[in-house]
Order: C-alpha cells, then sequence, then structure tokens
C-alpha cells in the first residue's frame, strides 16, 4: 500500500460530486467562457489555492488570511507615513477614483435587496458586506436608530490604518452617493471607524 507521501505527490484525478447555488454555477460557467478556461479547471485551480496556500496561511494568522487588489497594496504602501495628512490624501484620492469602477463591478451584489432600506446608502453598506466577507480588511456592525445610522468599521492596525480606511471610504462615499451634499461625520479610533449618518 502506498504511504501517505506517496498519494500527496500522485496526480490521478478522482471524481467528486460536490453541490452549488444555480445562479453561482451559472456565473462560474459565464467566467469559464470569458477566460476561456473549463469549468472544472476553475474550480480545480481555487482549490489548489486553498490547499497550497490558505489553509497554511490561517495557521499564522490568527485564522484569517487577507485579500486586497495590487492597487489596494500599493496604496498601503504609499500610506506609510508618519504624515497623516498624506495618507489622508491618497486614501482619499484612490476612494474618489475608484468608486465607479467598484460600483460597476459589483453591480448586482450591491443592489441586494437586504440594503434596499438604506436608499441613499444601500450601495457604501453593499460593498462594505463584499469586502469585510471577503478580504479581511474589516470588520463591520451597523447601529441604527429612529434619528441615525451608524457603522463601525473594527480592524487589527493602527490608527495610521483607521486614517486610511476613513478617507478611502470618504472618497468612496462622495464618487458613488448624493452622500456628499448631506451631512455624516466619521470618527476615527485606535482600532476603528465609526460613520454616523
Amino acid at each position: 500500500m502506498k504511504n501517505q507521501k506517496e498519494y500527496e505527490n500522485n496526480d490521478i484525478s478522482v471524481v467528486k460530486t460536490i453541490r452549488l447555488p444555480k445562479k453561482m454555477a451559472e456565473f462560474l460557467d459565464k467566467i469559464a467562457l470569458e477566460e476561456n478556461k473549463k469549468f472544472n479547471t476553475i474550480i480545480t485551480e481555487e482549490f489548489e489555492k486553498y490547499v497550497n496556500f490558505t489553509y497554511k496561511i490561517r495557521k499564522f494568522s490568527k485564522g484569517i488570511e487577507i485579500t486586497i487588489s495590487d492597487r489596494f497594496f500599493e496604496l498601503i504602501l504609499n500610506c506609510l507615513t508618519d504624515n497623516l495628512q498624506l495618507i489622508e490624501e491618497n486614501a482619499y484620492k484612490a476612494g474618489k477614483e475608484w468608486g465607479k469602477e467598484y460600483l460597476f463591478l459589483w453591480n448586482k451584489e450591491l443592489n441586494n435587496k437586504k440594503y434596499a432600506r438604506y436608499k441613499e446608502l444601500m450601495h457604501f453598506i453593499g460593498f462594505l458586506d463584499i469586502v469585510s466577507k471577503y478580504s479581511n480588511l474589516f470588520k463591520y456592525d451597523i447601529i441604527e436608530d429612529k434619528e441615525k445610522l451608524t457603522i463601525i468599521a473594527h480592524h487589527n492596525y493602527n490608527y495610521k490604518y483607521s486614517v486610511l480606511l476613513a478617507n478611502y471610504y470618504r472618497g468612496f462615499i462622495e464618487n458613488i452617493t448624493e452622500l456628499a451634499k448631506e451631512k455624516y461625520e466619521i470618527e476615527l479610533k485606535e482600532k476603528s471607524v465609526i460613520f454616523h449618518f
């Protein structure tokens, strides 16, 4: 009988049945066509990434890994300074520039009925939801009362990161909504950013 290492180095394929939500399967078919790949190739690549990277990196990173675009990583590098004004400027500029692109890219997800009651904030909250869930850059809570809505983005880093997030999302908000014309406040803490609407 083969030992474990021999099995790990073996490229023999096996058939496994998986269940996917219909919409996800349809979207994966669309991506496969767009990227000129087979459905199975996409699934295998993502599983391989999970086994060889995600699973292992979680053992060393408090159970989570952070996933970001190269341009957000570049933004972080550009904000490696103690000059808070420079961080504010760089982050705000990026949020302003990228907001419409993200709105277009995630249009269906951001129009989720779950957020429809927030009207002008629907796209912003929808985007926070996606970023929080898949990137692990922060987690957020929503607190509602009759007069205002408060969104708290919690993170594990430092005040400079709070400055970056606050100004990035300030630019984002002002780009994708009419909220630039409305009064809202952003409060910065060491480990969180609080948006008051």
